[in-house]
């Protein structure tokens, strides 16, 4: 039987002959055979149980050191997190994460949004979380009309203001031609 401390050469996958040791894991005291470097000899100190144990006693949240208000930007909108004694919590994703323009309307309103329920940023600017720039619409379909019609609208008043600045041009060049003849 092979004691703590005893150095071993085993072949590997790639044919080479490895030195291995037997280390005791210093909190179950389960011996186990272990890869011998100097590298590694610190990082493999505990078995896989204890090690996956020691990872639930990590600081997390605004207990940990780098916390920063919990806030963060996913690509596309901004997401607070929650703590799970919050009232809206349950609007959260399953690391308890709740977009924050939803969480913003949710507290102007005063209860937690339904999932169909759309928060609609006004000026279409994503990161402008203002509630006088969000509106809560009640279902995706809904706002998809909404959508459609804001782009409509969007596209006649562009159209409206070509028509003007050509009408201006117009205006401008009859009135370059009159003072001309009138000369």
């Amino acid at each position: 039987m092979c004691k703590v401390g005893d150095i071993v050469r085993k072949r590997w996958k790639d044919g080479r002959n490895r030195p291995y040791i037997y280390i005791e894991c210093p909190n179950c005291k389960k011996v186990r055979l272990v890869h011998f470097n100097d590298k590694n000899m610190n990082k493999n100190r505990f078995c896989n149980g204890c090690s996956l144990d020691r990872t639930h006693e990590i600081v997390r949240g605004t207990n940990h050191g780098m916390w920063r208000g919990g806030r963060t930007f996913n690509g596309k909108y901004w997401q607070v997190k929650m703590e799970k004694d919050d009232p809206f919590y349950s609007m959260g994703d399953e690391c308890g994460y709740v977009l924050e323009h939803r969480l913003f309307m949710a507290r102007h309103i005063g209860r937690p949004l339904e999932s169909w329920e759309i928060v609609h940023h006004i000026d279409g600017n994503k990161k402008n979380n203002n509630i006088v720039n969000l509106e809560l619409i009640p279902n995706s379909t809904v706002h998809l009309s909404y959508t459609r019609l804001q782009m409509e609208l969007a596209e006649q008043q562009r159209e409206i203001i070509k028509w003007q600045k050509l009408t201006i041009f117009l205006l401008q060049e009859t009135m370059k031609s009159l003072k001309k003849t009138r000369h």
